[in-house]
C-alpha cells in the first residue's frame, strides 16, 4: 500500500485523464500556478500513489510531454491571459478585485446579498486582537458595503454566494477579466485528433455549477484568523469542488473521513491523519468536501507558515484573501 505523502498536484494544467486518476483516488488535487516547489515538473512524483497501478513508461512520458506543451491552450479556459490587465502590486490586485465584488454584489438580487455570511463568526474572540486594536479600530463586520469599502480596515473572513443570474450579475462576474478559471484548468488530450469530439467529452464528463461562491478576508493581525470549525458538507455530487485562489493566501487544513479512507483501501493506497495545504495566490484547489474534514485561516501579516511536517516555508502571507468557488 502507497502511502499518500501530500495531496496531488499539477503545474497550472493537467489533461482530463491525469485529472481524473487523481481525484478519484484521494478526491483531492491542487494545480499550482507556480513551478512546483521550483522544478519543472514535479508531477509525477506527487501522484505516484494515484495513477501508478495502470502506468508503464511509455504513459509516463506522454504525461511529461503534456505537462511541457505549453503552446497548447486550456479547453475550459474562455478568456487568455493576455487580456488580464497587469498589476501593479498584489495590493493593487486586491483593491481592484473586491471593489468590483462590492460592484457585483450591489447588481445582484436581494437574496443572493442577504446570503453574506461571517465566517468567522464563531470565532469572535480573534475577530480583534490586541495587534490590530490600535491600526484597526472598526473590528465588527456589519455589512458588505462596509468591509470591501477601500478605506476599510476590518478584519474578517466573509462569503456570499452569487447564484441568482436574473440581473445578469453572475454572467458578468464569469466575463470578467478577474474570473480566470470559470471552470477546472483542464488540458486536451492528445490522444483524440478531433477537437470537436474532446471538448464534447469533456464537457459531457465535467459539469460545472454556474453559482459562485465568493470568500474574502482580512487580518491585520500576526496570529491567523480561523474561518469555520472543522466541518464536512452536506452535498449530493462527487465531483468536489474548485476554489481559485484570486488574491492573497489561504490555509486548508484537512483530514480524510473513514468513508474515503475505505475508498482509498481499493486504489491500494494510505492517507496520512492530516494535510496542511497554503493555498497561494493563481492556485486552483479541488477538494470533496463532504469526504474530508476541513478548516480554513486567512494567514496573519509577516507570519512564516508551517506545513503539515513542521517544516516552515518561508512566505511572508499578505493581509487580504479572495477566492471564489464552483461545484463539479
Amino acid at each position: 500500500m502507497t502511502l499518500i505523502e501530500s495531496i496531488p498536484t499539477f503545474s497550472k494544467t493537467a489533461t482530463l485523464e491525469r485529472y481524473r486518476a487523481s481525484f478519484d483516488a484521494v478526491q483531492c488535487v491542487w494545480f499550482k500556478h507556480d513551478k512546483v516547489h521550483g522544478k519543472e515538473d514535479q508531477t509525477e512524483n506527487n501522484n505516484t500513489g494515484c495513477s501508478s497501478r495502470n502506468d508503464g513508461k511509455d504513459k509516463n512520458n506522454k504525461k511529461r510531454k503534456y505537462e511541457e506543451d505549453s503552446a497548447r491552450l486550456p479547453l475550459t479556459t474562455t478568456l487568455t491571459r493576455s487580456a488580464v490587465p497587469q498589476e501593479s502590486s498584489s495590493k493593487t490586485k486586491a483593491m481592484a478585485f473586491q471593489t468590483y465584488i462590492l460592484e457585483t454584489i450591489r447588481s445582484s438580487t436581494t437574496a443572493d446579498q442577504k446570503s453574506w455570511t461571517i465566517e468567522n463568526s464563531n470565532n469572535p474572540d480573534i475577530i480583534a486582537t490586541a495587534a490590530t486594536a490600535a491600526a484597526s479600530p472598526c473590528t465588527t463586520i456589519t455589512n458588505p458595503s462596509s468591509f470591501l469599502s477601500p478605506t476599510s480596515h476590518q478584519n474578517g473572513y466573509c462569503s456570499f454566494v452569487l447564484q441568482d443570474d436574473s440581473t445578469q450579475a453572475v454572467t458578468k462576474f464569469t466575463k470578467s477579466h478577474h474570473v480566470l478559471h470559470p471552470t477546472l484548468p483542464i488540458t486536451i488530450d492528445e490522444d483524440e485528433d478531433d477537437i470537436s469530439c474532446q471538448r464534447q467529452l469533456l464537457s459531457s464528463t465535467l459539469s460545472i455549477a454556474p453559482p459562485y461562491w465568493l470568500f474574502l478576508g482580512r487580518n491585520n493581525g500576526t496570529a491567523p484568523l480561523l474561518g469555520r470549525s472543522e466541518h464536512t458538507d452536506d452535498i449530493h455530487h462527487n465531483g468536489g469542488t474548485f476554489h481559485h485562489q484570486v488574491v492573497g493566501k489561504k490555509t486548508w487544513r484537512i483530514r480524510p473521513t473513514e468513508e474515503l479512507r475505505e475508498m482509498c483501501d481499493a486504489w491500494d493506497i494510505a492517507l496520512k491523519n492530516s494535510y496542511v495545504c497554503v493555498v497561494e495566490e493563481g492556485d486552483v484547489f479541488v477538494i470533496n468536501t463532504r469526504l474530508w474534514w476541513h478548516r480554513t485561516e486567512i494567514p496573519g501579516v509577516n507570519t512564516v507558515e508551517v506545513d503539515g511536517d513542521n517544516h516552515a516555508s518561508g512566505i511572508l502571507c499578505d493581509n487580504v484573501s479572495i477566492s471564489y468557488a464552483r461545484d463539479i
